[in-house]
């Protein structure tokens, strides 16, 4: 194989893994992001439920 086709077919190669890499982050930013949301929601269940009972401080 020419020297040229084998440098190619690594960069080609290179790209793959690094296109790979940077979907596995994002999923991962996407992932953290939906538990942290869905925490937030339940720390706001939770203040409602406080405030209904007379326990938690009034609303800002």
């Amino acid at each position: 194989m020419d020297r040229f086709l084998v440098v190619r077919q690594q960069l080609i190669g290179l790209l793959v893994v690094r296109q790979q890499l940077v979907r596995q982050q994002l999923v991962g930013l996407l992932v953290v992001r939906q538990q942290l949301v869905r925490k937030q929601l339940v720390v706001r269940r939770l203040e409602l439920i406080d405030r209904s009972l007379g326990l938690g401080s009034p609303p800002a």
